[in-house]
Protein backbone atom coordinates (compact mmCIF):
# COMPACT_ATOMS: atom_id res chain seq x y z
CA UNK A 1 0.00 0.00 0.00
CA UNK A 2 1.31 3.01 -0.88
CA UNK A 3 2.20 5.83 1.86
CA UNK A 4 -0.41 9.08 2.64
CA UNK A 5 1.03 12.13 0.47
CA UNK A 6 0.31 15.05 2.59
CA UNK A 7 1.12 18.76 0.73
CA UNK A 8 0.23 21.76 1.75
CA UNK A 9 -0.94 24.87 -0.78
CA UNK A 10 0.29 27.59 0.84
CA UNK A 11 -1.03 30.63 -0.90
CA UNK A 12 -4.58 28.55 -0.19
CA UNK A 13 -3.76 28.55 3.56
CA UNK A 14 -2.35 32.17 3.60
CA UNK A 15 -5.35 33.56 1.77
CA UNK A 16 -7.83 31.93 4.35
CA UNK A 17 -5.98 33.19 7.14
CA UNK A 18 -6.52 36.48 5.64
CA UNK A 19 -9.91 35.70 4.72
CA UNK A 20 -10.28 34.55 8.51
CA UNK A 21 -8.78 38.08 9.73
CA UNK A 22 -10.97 40.17 7.69
CA UNK A 23 -13.89 38.10 8.81
CA UNK A 24 -13.01 39.44 12.46
CA UNK A 25 -12.50 42.93 11.40
CA UNK A 26 -15.37 43.25 9.97
CA UNK A 27 -17.43 41.20 13.13
CA UNK A 28 -15.11 43.63 16.00
CA UNK A 29 -16.83 46.85 13.70
CA UNK A 30 -20.08 45.63 13.43
CA UNK A 31 -19.99 44.96 17.17
CA UNK A 32 -18.46 48.55 18.21
CA UNK A 33 -21.68 50.00 16.11
CA UNK A 34 -24.28 47.69 17.93
CA UNK A 35 -22.76 48.90 21.16
CA UNK A 36 -22.89 52.50 20.45
CA UNK A 37 -26.61 51.85 19.55
CA UNK A 38 -26.86 49.69 22.87
CA UNK A 39 -25.28 52.19 24.88
CA UNK A 40 -27.75 55.03 23.88
CA UNK A 41 -30.90 52.90 24.40
CA UNK A 42 -29.46 52.13 27.68
CA UNK A 43 -29.12 56.12 28.80
CA UNK A 44 -32.80 56.63 28.41
CA UNK A 45 -33.54 56.57 25.40
CA UNK A 46 -35.59 53.02 25.79
CA UNK A 47 -37.21 52.28 29.24
CA UNK A 48 -39.71 49.75 30.64
CA UNK A 49 -39.65 46.22 31.15
CA UNK A 50 -39.22 45.18 27.61
CA UNK A 51 -35.75 47.42 27.58
CA UNK A 52 -34.70 45.68 30.82
CA UNK A 53 -34.87 42.30 29.14
CA UNK A 54 -33.41 43.43 26.32
CA UNK A 55 -30.66 44.94 28.24
CA UNK A 56 -29.96 41.89 30.52
CA UNK A 57 -29.87 39.34 26.70
CA UNK A 58 -27.66 41.74 25.10
CA UNK A 59 -25.29 41.94 28.17
CA UNK A 60 -25.54 37.99 29.06
CA UNK A 61 -25.85 36.07 25.63
CA UNK A 62 -25.21 38.50 22.65
CA UNK A 63 -22.08 40.59 23.70
CA UNK A 64 -20.12 37.13 25.20
CA UNK A 65 -21.47 35.55 21.80
CA UNK A 66 -19.80 38.30 19.78
CA UNK A 67 -16.73 38.20 22.12
CA UNK A 68 -16.33 34.44 21.62
CA UNK A 69 -16.61 34.44 17.70
CA UNK A 70 -13.81 36.89 17.56
CA UNK A 71 -11.59 34.79 19.50
CA UNK A 72 -12.80 32.10 17.01
CA UNK A 73 -11.91 34.11 13.98
CA UNK A 74 -8.67 35.28 14.92
CA UNK A 75 -7.54 31.74 16.69
CA UNK A 76 -8.28 30.61 12.74
CA UNK A 77 -6.23 33.55 11.14
CA UNK A 78 -3.44 32.83 13.59
CA UNK A 79 -3.42 28.61 13.19
CA UNK A 80 -3.18 29.74 9.67
CA UNK A 81 -0.13 31.42 10.06
CA UNK A 82 1.36 28.34 12.01
CA UNK A 83 -0.02 25.55 9.62
CA UNK A 84 2.33 27.36 7.03
CA UNK A 85 5.58 27.93 9.26
CA UNK A 86 4.71 24.51 10.35
CA UNK A 87 5.03 22.64 6.97
CA UNK A 88 7.83 24.94 6.06
CA UNK A 89 9.91 24.12 8.72
CA UNK A 90 8.94 20.33 8.62
CA UNK A 91 10.36 20.90 5.21
CA UNK A 92 13.39 22.39 5.31
CA UNK A 93 14.67 20.45 8.75
CA UNK A 94 13.90 17.04 6.55
CA UNK A 95 15.68 19.08 3.43
CA UNK A 96 18.83 19.11 6.09
CA UNK A 97 19.35 15.25 6.18
CA UNK A 98 19.16 15.03 1.99
CA UNK A 99 23.48 15.00 1.57
CA UNK A 100 25.37 13.24 -0.88
CA UNK A 101 28.91 13.50 0.20
CA UNK A 102 28.98 11.50 3.58
CA UNK A 103 26.06 11.68 5.12
CA UNK A 104 23.06 8.42 5.13
CA UNK A 105 21.86 8.79 1.94
CA UNK A 106 25.20 9.52 0.58
CA UNK A 107 26.77 6.00 2.44
CA UNK A 108 24.34 4.42 0.57
CA UNK A 109 24.24 5.38 -2.67
CA UNK A 110 28.17 4.67 -2.49
CA UNK A 111 27.62 1.02 -1.29
CA UNK A 112 25.22 0.92 -3.95
CA UNK A 113 28.18 1.95 -6.41
CA UNK A 114 25.00 4.74 -7.91
CA UNK A 115 26.82 7.88 -6.48
CA UNK A 116 29.90 8.15 -9.00
CA UNK A 117 27.78 6.01 -11.73
CA UNK A 118 25.32 9.25 -12.10
CA UNK A 119 28.01 12.14 -10.88
CA UNK A 120 26.56 12.57 -7.62
CA UNK A 121 30.07 11.97 -5.84
CA UNK A 122 30.40 15.19 -4.51
CA UNK A 123 26.52 16.93 -4.63
CA UNK A 124 25.63 17.69 -1.43
CA UNK A 125 21.87 18.66 -1.02
CA UNK A 126 21.89 19.63 2.57
CA UNK A 127 25.10 21.85 1.89
CA UNK A 128 23.00 23.59 -0.44
CA UNK A 129 19.81 24.01 1.60
CA UNK A 130 22.05 25.18 4.40
CA UNK A 131 22.86 28.74 2.85
CA UNK A 132 21.29 31.61 3.08
CA UNK A 133 19.38 30.54 -0.15
CA UNK A 134 17.54 28.72 2.02
CA UNK A 135 15.82 30.96 4.25
CA UNK A 136 12.38 32.31 3.66
CA UNK A 137 12.07 35.38 1.60
CA UNK A 138 10.64 37.31 4.62
CA UNK A 139 10.18 40.71 1.57
CA UNK A 140 7.55 38.32 0.15
CA UNK A 141 5.83 36.64 3.21
CA UNK A 142 5.83 39.88 6.15
CA UNK A 143 8.13 42.86 4.70
CA UNK A 144 5.60 44.01 1.81
CA UNK A 145 2.07 45.93 1.30
CA UNK A 146 -0.58 42.95 1.82
CA UNK A 147 1.04 42.11 5.03
CA UNK A 148 1.18 45.44 6.57
CA UNK A 149 -2.34 46.43 5.03
CA UNK A 150 -3.48 43.84 7.29
CA UNK A 151 -1.77 44.26 10.47
CA UNK A 152 -2.91 48.16 10.61
CA UNK A 153 -6.16 47.59 13.48
CA UNK A 154 -5.27 43.72 14.34
CA UNK A 155 -6.58 42.67 17.19
CA UNK A 156 -5.05 39.19 18.91
CA UNK A 157 -6.93 37.81 22.27
CA UNK A 158 -5.25 38.88 25.41
CA UNK A 159 -4.26 41.83 23.83
CA UNK A 160 -4.22 44.65 27.03
CA UNK A 161 -5.15 41.94 29.57
CA UNK A 162 -3.92 42.76 33.26
CA UNK A 163 -3.10 39.17 33.81
CA UNK A 164 -1.00 38.43 30.54
CA UNK A 165 1.51 41.27 31.15
CA UNK A 166 1.84 40.19 34.80
CA UNK A 167 2.74 36.49 33.10
CA UNK A 168 5.05 38.13 29.90
CA UNK A 169 6.39 39.85 32.92
CA UNK A 170 7.72 37.26 35.11
CA UNK A 171 9.50 35.18 32.15
CA UNK A 172 11.13 37.74 31.67
CA UNK A 173 12.93 37.20 35.21
CA UNK A 174 15.90 34.51 34.79
CA UNK A 175 15.37 33.53 38.59
CA UNK A 176 12.22 32.61 38.59
CA UNK A 177 11.01 28.74 40.32
CA UNK A 178 9.79 26.27 37.90
CA UNK A 179 6.42 26.60 39.93
CA UNK A 180 6.21 30.63 38.65
CA UNK A 181 7.69 29.79 35.32
CA UNK A 182 4.47 27.03 35.21
CA UNK A 183 1.80 29.18 36.41
CA UNK A 184 2.95 31.91 33.94
CA UNK A 185 2.68 29.69 31.03
CA UNK A 186 -0.57 28.71 31.88
CA UNK A 187 -2.12 32.13 32.25
CA UNK A 188 -0.46 32.64 28.85
CA UNK A 189 -2.48 29.58 27.69
CA UNK A 190 -5.56 31.26 29.53
CA UNK A 191 -5.12 34.45 28.31
CA UNK A 192 -4.54 33.67 24.66
CA UNK A 193 -6.90 31.08 24.29
CA UNK A 194 -4.20 28.43 23.49
CA UNK A 195 -4.00 24.97 24.64
CA UNK A 196 -1.00 25.04 27.30
CA UNK A 197 0.89 21.98 25.47
CA UNK A 198 1.08 24.71 22.69
CA UNK A 199 2.55 27.09 24.98
CA UNK A 200 4.69 25.38 26.41
CA UNK A 201 6.04 24.10 23.29
CA UNK A 202 6.70 26.94 21.89
CA UNK A 203 8.23 28.58 25.17
CA UNK A 204 10.84 25.86 25.01
CA UNK A 205 11.57 27.10 21.42
CA UNK A 206 11.79 30.92 22.46
CA UNK A 207 14.78 29.89 24.97
CA UNK A 208 16.21 28.45 22.23
CA UNK A 209 15.94 31.09 19.65
CA UNK A 210 16.96 33.86 22.27
CA UNK A 211 20.36 31.72 22.59
CA UNK A 212 20.77 31.87 19.17
CA UNK A 213 19.81 35.32 19.06
CA UNK A 214 22.96 36.32 22.07
CA UNK A 215 25.21 34.04 19.61
CA UNK A 216 24.36 35.95 16.86
CA UNK A 217 24.28 39.36 17.88
CA UNK A 218 28.06 39.12 19.29
CA UNK A 219 28.94 37.73 16.12
CA UNK A 220 27.50 40.60 14.82
CA UNK A 221 28.96 43.21 16.43
CA UNK A 222 25.98 44.22 18.84
CA UNK A 223 25.19 43.99 22.57
CA UNK A 224 22.27 41.99 24.00
CA UNK A 225 18.84 43.59 23.42
CA UNK A 226 17.38 46.14 25.48
CA UNK A 227 15.96 44.90 28.76
CA UNK A 228 12.34 46.68 29.09
CA UNK A 229 12.26 49.25 31.92
CA UNK A 230 9.65 47.46 33.85
CA UNK A 231 9.29 51.04 35.97
CA UNK A 232 9.07 53.16 32.88
CA UNK A 233 7.02 50.95 30.95
CA UNK A 234 5.25 48.67 33.57
CA UNK A 235 1.83 48.23 31.06
CA UNK A 236 3.70 47.57 27.85
CA UNK A 237 3.95 43.60 27.29
CA UNK A 238 0.46 42.26 26.05
CA UNK A 239 -0.42 45.76 25.64
CA UNK A 240 -1.71 46.24 21.18
CA UNK A 241 1.78 47.45 20.31
CA UNK A 242 3.59 44.79 22.10
CA UNK A 243 1.31 42.29 20.45
CA UNK A 244 1.19 43.35 16.89
CA UNK A 245 5.23 43.89 17.29
CA UNK A 246 5.17 40.21 18.49
CA UNK A 247 3.05 38.72 15.55
CA UNK A 248 5.66 39.67 13.04
CA UNK A 249 8.19 38.60 14.65
CA UNK A 250 6.13 34.91 15.19
CA UNK A 251 4.74 34.57 11.26
CA UNK A 252 8.61 34.57 10.80
CA UNK A 253 10.11 32.59 13.69
CA UNK A 254 6.97 30.36 14.32
CA UNK A 255 5.81 30.90 17.95
CA UNK A 256 2.79 32.34 19.50
CA UNK A 257 3.03 36.55 19.58
CA UNK A 258 3.55 36.65 23.15
CA UNK A 259 7.32 34.96 22.60
CA UNK A 260 7.77 37.13 19.39
CA UNK A 261 7.45 40.33 22.19
CA UNK A 262 9.61 38.65 24.64
CA UNK A 263 12.43 37.96 22.44
CA UNK A 264 12.74 41.56 22.18
CA UNK A 265 10.48 43.19 24.54
CA UNK A 266 11.21 46.80 23.84
CA UNK A 267 9.83 45.89 20.27
CA UNK A 268 7.24 48.09 19.11
CA UNK A 269 7.80 51.19 21.14
CA UNK A 270 8.89 53.95 19.43
CA UNK A 271 12.33 55.58 20.12
CA UNK A 272 15.45 55.09 21.96
CA UNK A 273 15.44 51.56 23.73
CA UNK A 274 13.15 52.85 26.86
CA UNK A 275 13.22 56.24 26.03
CA UNK A 276 10.34 55.70 23.78
CA UNK A 277 6.77 55.68 24.04
CA UNK A 278 4.01 53.67 22.37
CA UNK A 279 2.58 55.49 19.51
CA UNK A 280 -0.38 53.37 19.16
CA UNK A 281 -2.46 53.46 16.37
CA UNK A 282 -0.42 56.42 14.92
CA UNK A 283 1.41 55.59 11.75
CA UNK A 284 5.14 56.10 13.02
CA UNK A 285 3.57 53.62 15.75
CA UNK A 286 3.15 51.11 12.95
CA UNK A 287 6.52 51.88 11.31
CA UNK A 288 8.16 51.33 15.24
CA UNK A 289 6.84 47.87 14.74
CA UNK A 290 8.43 46.94 11.43
CA UNK A 291 11.32 48.68 11.75
CA UNK A 292 12.08 47.38 15.22
CA UNK A 293 11.12 43.52 13.51
CA UNK A 294 13.26 43.98 10.28
CA UNK A 295 16.31 44.99 12.82
CA UNK A 296 16.03 42.91 15.53
CA UNK A 297 15.81 39.25 12.66
CA UNK A 298 18.61 40.78 11.05
CA UNK A 299 20.79 41.10 13.63
CA UNK A 300 20.12 38.65 16.05
CA UNK A 301 18.58 35.91 13.57
CA UNK A 302 20.25 36.59 10.55
CA UNK A 303 16.91 36.65 8.48
CA UNK A 304 14.92 39.24 6.98
CA UNK A 305 15.83 43.21 5.49
CA UNK A 306 17.08 44.84 8.52
CA UNK A 307 15.91 48.36 9.46
CA UNK A 308 15.54 49.22 6.08
CA UNK A 309 12.47 46.82 5.92
CA UNK A 310 11.41 48.59 2.12
CA UNK A 311 14.22 48.25 0.60
CA UNK A 312 14.91 51.48 -0.59
CA UNK A 313 17.86 53.44 0.96
CA UNK A 314 20.84 51.76 0.10
CA UNK A 315 21.82 52.29 3.42
CA UNK A 316 23.80 49.68 6.56
CA UNK A 317 21.13 47.81 7.46
CA UNK A 318 22.09 46.67 10.47
CA UNK A 319 21.96 50.38 11.64
CA UNK A 320 18.77 51.44 13.77
CA UNK A 321 18.55 54.99 11.71
CA UNK A 322 18.73 53.64 8.78
CA UNK A 323 14.85 52.99 7.38
CA UNK A 324 13.62 55.75 9.70
CA UNK A 325 13.22 58.01 6.57
CA UNK A 326 11.23 55.63 3.94
CA UNK A 327 9.58 53.97 7.08
CA UNK A 328 7.79 57.28 8.91
CA UNK A 329 6.87 58.36 4.75
CA UNK A 330 5.40 55.00 4.01
CA UNK A 331 3.53 54.89 7.01
CA UNK A 332 2.59 58.63 6.73
CA UNK A 333 1.16 57.90 2.95
CA UNK A 334 -0.65 54.21 4.10
CA UNK A 335 -2.89 56.32 6.80
CA UNK A 336 -3.63 58.95 4.46
CA UNK A 337 -5.73 57.49 2.24
CA UNK A 338 -7.64 55.89 5.49
CA UNK A 339 -8.17 59.38 7.64
CA UNK A 340 -10.13 60.35 4.70
CA UNK A 341 -13.36 61.03 6.82
CA UNK A 342 -11.19 62.97 9.62
CA UNK A 343 -12.16 66.57 10.45
CA UNK A 344 -10.60 68.92 9.00
CA UNK A 345 -9.29 70.07 12.42
CA UNK A 346 -8.00 66.83 13.34
CA UNK A 347 -5.94 66.01 9.83
CA UNK A 348 -4.63 69.13 9.44
CA UNK A 349 -3.34 68.75 13.28
CA UNK A 350 -2.19 64.50 12.03
CA UNK A 351 -1.14 65.73 9.31
CA UNK A 352 1.27 68.15 11.05
CA UNK A 353 2.57 65.44 13.54
CA UNK A 354 3.06 63.41 10.27
CA UNK A 355 5.43 66.01 9.08
CA UNK A 356 7.17 66.33 12.37
CA UNK A 357 7.86 62.55 12.51
CA UNK A 358 9.01 62.85 8.70
CA UNK A 359 11.68 65.55 9.29
CA UNK A 360 13.03 63.48 12.40
CA UNK A 361 12.99 60.39 9.88
CA UNK A 362 15.08 62.48 7.32
CA UNK A 363 17.20 63.83 10.31
CA UNK A 364 18.44 60.07 10.88
CA UNK A 365 19.12 59.18 7.45
CA UNK A 366 20.88 62.25 7.03
CA UNK A 367 23.02 61.29 9.93
CA UNK A 368 23.45 57.85 8.54
CA UNK A 369 25.01 59.49 5.53
CA UNK A 370 27.29 61.64 7.36
CA UNK A 371 28.31 59.16 9.75
CA UNK A 372 29.42 56.72 6.40
CA UNK A 373 30.99 60.00 4.95
CA UNK A 374 33.31 60.53 8.18
CA UNK A 375 34.28 56.59 8.28
CA UNK A 376 34.89 57.02 4.74
CA UNK A 377 37.25 59.93 5.04
CA UNK A 378 39.03 58.30 8.11
CA UNK A 379 39.58 55.43 6.21
CA UNK A 380 41.02 57.17 3.22
CA UNK A 381 43.01 58.78 6.04
CA UNK A 382 44.36 55.55 7.54
CA UNK A 383 45.13 54.22 4.02
CA UNK A 384 47.04 57.45 3.06
CA UNK A 385 49.34 57.09 6.63
CA UNK A 386 49.52 53.74 5.62
CA UNK A 387 51.00 53.79 2.44
CA UNK A 388 52.94 56.75 4.07
CA UNK A 389 54.25 54.33 6.52
CA UNK A 390 54.70 51.52 3.84
CA UNK A 391 56.81 53.81 1.65
CA UNK A 392 59.30 55.13 4.56
CA UNK A 393 59.50 51.77 5.63
CA UNK A 394 60.45 50.00 1.92
CA UNK A 395 63.01 53.05 1.35
CA UNK A 396 64.39 52.64 5.11
CA UNK A 397 64.89 48.38 3.68
CA UNK A 398 66.11 49.83 0.51
CA UNK A 399 68.98 51.78 2.40
CA UNK A 400 69.50 48.82 4.79
CA UNK A 401 70.16 46.52 1.97
CA UNK A 402 72.29 48.69 0.28
CA UNK A 403 74.69 49.63 2.79
CA UNK A 404 74.43 45.74 3.90
CA UNK A 405 75.51 44.84 0.30
CA UNK A 406 78.52 47.64 0.21
CA UNK A 407 80.08 46.62 3.63
CA UNK A 408 79.38 42.88 2.19
CA UNK A 409 81.82 44.16 -0.72
CA UNK A 410 84.14 45.87 1.91
CA UNK A 411 84.50 42.37 3.91
CA UNK A 412 85.29 40.62 0.47
CA UNK A 413 87.72 43.11 -0.51
CA UNK A 414 89.16 42.64 2.89
CA UNK A 415 89.47 39.25 2.63
CA UNK A 416 90.80 39.11 -0.66
CA UNK A 417 93.75 41.51 0.64
CA UNK A 418 94.10 39.23 3.40
CA UNK A 419 94.08 36.22 1.47
CA UNK A 420 97.02 37.42 -0.44
CA UNK A 421 99.02 38.94 2.01
CA UNK A 422 98.55 35.44 3.74
CA UNK A 423 99.45 33.69 0.25
CA UNK A 424 102.77 35.64 0.16
CA UNK A 425 103.63 35.47 3.31
CA UNK A 426 103.12 31.61 3.00
CA UNK A 427 105.29 31.41 -0.47
CA UNK A 428 108.32 33.79 1.17
CA UNK A 429 108.06 30.94 4.15
CA UNK A 430 108.26 28.30 1.82
CA UNK A 431 111.22 29.94 -0.35
CA UNK A 432 113.00 30.22 3.14
CA UNK A 433 112.32 26.81 4.54
CA UNK A 434 113.61 25.60 1.00
CA UNK A 435 116.83 27.68 0.88
CA UNK A 436 117.62 26.52 5.20
CA UNK A 437 117.18 23.37 3.67
CA UNK A 438 119.40 23.71 0.79
CA UNK A 439 121.95 24.85 2.90
CA UNK A 440 121.67 21.98 5.38
CA UNK A 441 121.95 19.95 2.82
CA UNK A 442 124.79 21.52 1.25
CA UNK A 443 126.85 21.26 4.85
CA UNK A 444 125.24 17.93 5.15
CA UNK A 445 127.51 16.69 2.36
CA UNK A 446 130.53 18.76 2.97
CA UNK A 447 130.42 17.15 6.16
CA UNK A 448 130.18 13.80 4.92
CA UNK A 449 133.12 14.37 2.12
CA UNK A 450 135.65 15.79 5.33
CA UNK A 451 134.35 12.59 7.31
CA UNK A 452 135.10 10.45 4.66
CA UNK A 453 138.51 12.42 4.06
CA UNK A 454 139.26 12.35 8.17
CA UNK A 455 138.25 8.49 8.73
CA UNK A 456 141.24 7.64 5.22
CA UNK A 457 143.35 9.80 7.12
CA UNK A 458 143.61 7.87 10.47
CA UNK A 459 143.12 4.29 8.81
CA UNK A 460 145.78 2.22 9.44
Amino acid sequence: MAADIIANKYEVVEQAGARFQKLHDQQAQMEAMVRRTYEQLRSGAWQGAAATAFFAEMTDNVFPALKRLQQTLIVGSEMATQINQIFRQAEEAAAKYMTFDGGSIGAMLADAGLAAKHGLASVSIGAALSDDSSKPDLRKTIFNDDYMDRLVGTKMQGMDDPALNKAMETLLNDNISQAEKDAALAQIAKSRGIPLEKIQADYDKFVDLRKKAEANGAANGKSAVDALDLKRHPNFLGSTSSLRYGKVISDALGVDPVFGSLLNPTGGLVGWGNYAIDAGERPVGYHGIMHDAGGYLFNYQNMGPGYDYLNSEGRNRGDPLTGQESGIRYWNEKFAKLNEGMSPRDLEHQNRINRLSELAGEGMGEFVDLKKTVNDGVNAVKDAASDGWNAAKDAANDGWNAAKDAASDVKDAANDGWNAAKDAANDGWNATKDGFNNVKDAASEQWNVASRKAKNLFSF
